[in-house]
């Protein structure tokens, strides 16, 4: 009995060790860096920071909304990081000077996003309020949760495809110091649920790849990320793309011929069958088993008990083309994909139409404009596979913090194309990493033909706009450098490093 619990007690120690050092490690880093984030981020935390002022008094900031004296007072008080001009007036003033002064005339532009993100931080922002805390750093610290969930998730979706141990301790460390991290986690933004959102889509995908249930979820997470924020449909996007792949794939594979073989008497019974293993049939029964060659297995029957011989029977027809694509329009899980981006679309539709109906005033010119060329949108289809663990800020990032995004940067490259080109088969990887791709390279063009459509002007794109896609890459950049021991030893080790020195500066 002792030996037992002792058993079970390794083995759970084994299971919860790694989600637990990653979540050890995401409050960690949120607790240690958001004291030292003494300025405001570059990434319109100023808005945000409006916004979440305003939650218990307004609800939802309307498009053409002028910030108030709370955001105002942070700006200037407190500064922006990295932006060396600040509004010419004085921190004891600044809730009273003109709105000329303050960027976008003094008006708000988070009112793109829904209230969801502003309002789910607030709840838990509010108890540390209440205990003392500014507010801004309550709503800061909240990004430890974000954090922390996206890297559990991430941890049971790699497990999905047996990724060894230390190489998800390295990724999810390395994760947790790179720019992609520290600058949606540490401080108010709204890219802080995009991991979790694409970490959970990932699970989900993982969970149907291998033969297991809990697709039924994917319509509500899709929903609820684009909700959080509408260019979280990119991991949407992938996540439905590689169901879609993987129905195919398994509708495809089931064309092979059915062959039937029957089994008579041979005196020493030594026969070996395709896909049927020695004494694997007994006199009288029918075995089912996939032959070497990929197709569907023998059709074997054992009808003497003095040992086997096999002699050709009856062969099943070839499953034409048709038949394949009946089995893939009647799958379930297509439903679910299909109805799960349609109704994220729907979600981000209902959206638009609600904020032009409470519209308080034209927007604010952001000063971002450009003229759109064909040159444009080639840049941005190539952007966010290799730079999404990046970030634009990367003057501000600490030693640490950047090599980390750069390390993520060249595993996402290797993880995506290699899986691509090498991955196992039987386990849905390629078609995940294919989708991977083919989404990392379109979603760039559709965000500016969306923006052109919907405001009117192109900007340059913001790599962080593919935040949610990361963890579909670092599930794949798992898969591959698990092939090996020395590759997830090495990762392992760079993880811990990275993760270490990514404290001692920012």
């Amino acid at each position: 009995m002792s030996e037992t619990r002792s058993g079970l007690g390794r083995s759970v120690l084994r299971f919860w060790i790694v989600p637990v050092l990653l979540v050890i490690a995401a409050f960690a880093s949120v607790a240690v860096h958001v004291p030292k984030n003494t300025a405001l981020s570059p990434l319109d935390e100023y808005v945000y920071v409006d916004y979440i002022a305003k939650v218990p008094s307004e609800g939802v900031v309307a498009e053409g909304e002028p910030t108030g004296a709370f955001a105002r007072e942070a700006l200037v008080c407190l500064g922006n990081r990295g932006v060396p001009t600040v509004p010419a007036t004085t921190c004891a003033d600044a809730g009273k000077a003109p709105a000329s002064v303050f960027p976008m005339a003094g008006k708000t532009s988070a009112d793109i996003y829904t209230p969801l993100y502003f309002w789910v931080t607030r709840a838990f922002a509010q108890p540390l309020v209440w205990a003392g805390m500014g507010l801004i750093d309550a709503a800061s610290y909240v990004g430890a949760l974000w954090l922390a969930g996206a890297v559990v998730l991430l941890v049971f979706a790699m497990r999905r495809f047996r990724v060894r141990e230390p190489v998800i301790l390295g990724l999810g460390l390395a994760l947790i110091a790179s720019p992609a991290a520290y600058w949606s986690s540490t401080y108010i933004s709204t890219d802080a649920p995009s991991l979790a959102v694409g970490a959970a889509l990932a699970l989900l995908v993982a969970r149907y790849a291998t033969g297991s249930r809990g697709l039924w979820l994917f319509p509500l997470v899709a929903a609820v990320g684009v909700a959080f924020k509408v260019q979280n449909i990119a991991a949407v996007g992938i996540a439905a793309l590689a169901v879609l792949s993987i129905a195919v794939t398994r509708a495809v594979r089931e064309r092979g011929p059915r062959r039937a073989v029957a089994v008579h008497g041979v005196a020493d019974g030594a026969v070996a069958l395709d896909g049927v293993a020695d004494g694997a049939v007994a006199p009288g029964e029918v075995a089912d088993g996939r032959g070497a060659s990929g197709g569907v297995a023998d059709h074997v029957v054992a009808d003497r008990s003095d040992g086997f011989s096999v002699e050709p029977a009856d062969t099943e027809r070839r499953r034409g083309w048709g038949q394949v694509v009946l089995a893939t329009v009647t799958d379930r899980a297509v439903y679910l994909a299909v109805g799960s981006a349609l109704l994220a679309l729907v979600v981000q539709v209902v959206w638009l139409i609600v904020r032009a109906d409470i519209q308080a005033a034209p927007p604010p010119s952001q000063g971002t404009e450009k003229p759109l060329h064909f040159a444009n949108l080639v840049t941005e289809s190539l952007k966010f596979l290799q730079a999404t663990p990046l970030d634009p800020t990367g003057r501000e990032n600490g030693v640490a913090i950047g090599t980390a995004g750069i390390l993520l940067s060249w595993l996402v490259i290797a993880g995506v194309l290699g899986c691509i080109a090498a991955g196992p088969a039987r386990t849905g990887i390629r078609p995940i990493a294919w989708s991977s791709l083919v989404v990392a390279l379109a979603l760039g063009p559709l965000l500016v033909l969306g923006t052109l459509k919907v405001s009117g002007y192109y900007f340059e794109l913001p790599s962080r706009y593919g935040l949610s896609m990361l963890p579909f890459f670092l599930v794949l950049s798992g898969v591959l450098f698990s092939r090996y021991r020395a590759p997830s030893v090495l990762l392992c080790a760079g993880g811990v490093v990275l993760f270490g020195a990514s404290l001692l500066g920012s």
